[in-house]
């Protein structure tokens, strides 16, 4: 694929603004990013917003950086600048930008001594003017090893911001805005581009993160560990949308029911871990209720391609049978119902690390006869969803099914396998 390198135009800036630029850019050590593109100027875009300084003053000649979160992992795959435009604030700290409705981006904002991360940037557009603070700095820095020895840059997904992996193995950000971040490892083995979700950061004004080693496999992607919550999941964070959903069968005029909770305390496995509770209604023959994430997009009804999974592998406990469940759109058009395969969980009381290889999962009886004869190698190249299922003839009617989960990860895939 073509390389795309944009050069920065600077028009119609007032006297102004142009020195406050400059400032900016001497004090920034021209570390921003390149810009695959033109650039904006204050003039004719989407957003307007302000920025301020921590005192609540106007931060004139920050630069903000319109950053492509949508394709994010594909532009630094194939080499591209992850920036889309640019702006610089004038006197009064005020910007425009023309942000594309229906392109997923962020904003990078920076300034000699703060900040500022803003996922997002399309739930900002429209009336009205934004303002955005800055604060601190943090840092974060760590060493790297085990399967990730190789690995040549550290990314902060969603932002331009890297850092380089030195002869001893360590990495540092010197300065990133407050946020919450997905810790990326960026690699080649054997001349091929690789990426991993290594942590979930979660960075505070002037922070400084020491210690964030990472030796993750190699050949494993962290679906979610709960570290910021249940919403979202860490593999989202990279390929975009990744939420976390219910659904029952209520729309069948069933009653079963399910309530998940977003556990912090000792209970957790490790800090926070999410809790379900199902309860097998009474109405159907055969009730079900779902906890599940989209593993990207779904609203684009965006697949992804399983072909390289050898297993799911998850922390796990709770009481009754859950089933683990992948479902695939390989014969959606065709049918009513996706091809999915399963593997029926039967929870220990105690935390377990439960790994599932890909030739223990199986066919649910009811899936139409022609489904059935989808095999995983075909299915496995559409892959949508990972559910986990309380359902009949696994469970009972009346029959309540608590599971807990954390650390969920997709073992002999890597990132890079899963870009569109």
């Amino acid at each position: 694929m073509k390389r795309v390198t944009g050069t920065l135009l600077w028009l119609g800036l007032s006297l102004i603004v142009l020195l406050a630029a400059v400032a900016a850019t001497l004090l920034l050590g021209c570390s921003g990013p390149a810009v695959a593109g033109a650039t904006s100027e204050t003039t004719n875009g989407d957003l307007q917003a302000a920025v301020t300084r921590p005192d609540g003053s106007p931060a004139a000649g920050a630069r903000v950086w319109l950053i492509d979160d949508e394709d994010w992992l594909g532009k630094v795959a194939e080499g591209k600048s992850v920036a889309l435009d640019s702006a610089v604030t004038d006197a009064a700290g005020k910007f425009t930008l023309r942000i594309p409705l229906t392109h997923r981006c962020n904003l990078q904002i920076e300034a000699a001594a703060e900040g500022a991360w803003v996922r997002s940037a399309q739930a900002l557009t429209g009336s009205g003017t934004r303002s955005f603070p800055l604060a601190a700095y943090g840092k974060v820095s760590g060493k790297v090893g085990g399967g990730l020895a190789t690995a040549g840059v550290m990314r902060l997904a969603g932002t331009a911001y890297d850092a380089v992996v030195g002869a001893d193995s360590a990495f540092a950000f010197a300065r990133v805005p407050a946020g919450s971040y997905a810790l990326m490892a960026i690699g080649k083995r054997a001349g091929a581009f690789h990426a991993y979700t290594a942590r979930i950061l979660d960075v505070a004004a002037g922070a400084d993160l020491k210690g964030q080693d990472v030796a993750a496999d190699a050949v494993s992607v962290l679906l979610d560990d709960f570290s910021l919550g249940w919403k979202q999941s860490a593999l989202g964070r990279v390929l975009g949308d990744g939420m976390w959903y219910t659904a029952t069968d209520i729309g069948e005029a069933g009653n079963s029911g399910v309530k998940v909770d977003f556990v912090t305390d000792t209970l957790s496995w490790d800090g926070s871990s999410v809790r379900a509770e199902y309860v097998v209604g009474s109405r159907l023959i055969n009730p079900w209720s779902i906890m599940g994430c989209n593993i990207g997009q779904s609203i684009k009804g965006q697949v992804y391609d399983f072909s390289g999974l050898t297993a799911v592998s998850l922390m796990a406990k709770g009481t009754g049978v859950v089933n683990v469940k992948l479902l695939s759109r390989v014969v959606q058009r065709d049918f009513q119902d996706s091809v999915h395969y399963y593997f029926p969980l039967k929870l220990s009381p105690t935390w377990t690390r439960v790994t599932i290889p890909v030739d223990s999962l199986r066919m649910p009886d009811y899936a139409p006869a022609a489904a059935r004869a989808i095999s995983w190698a075909q299915a496995a190249k559409e892959m949508q969803t990972l559910d986990f299922t309380v359902e009949r003839p696994q469970s009972n009617h009346g029959d309540t099914v608590v599971f807990w989960a954390d650390d969920i990860r997709l073992e002999g895939l890597s990132l890079e396998s899963l870009v569109p």
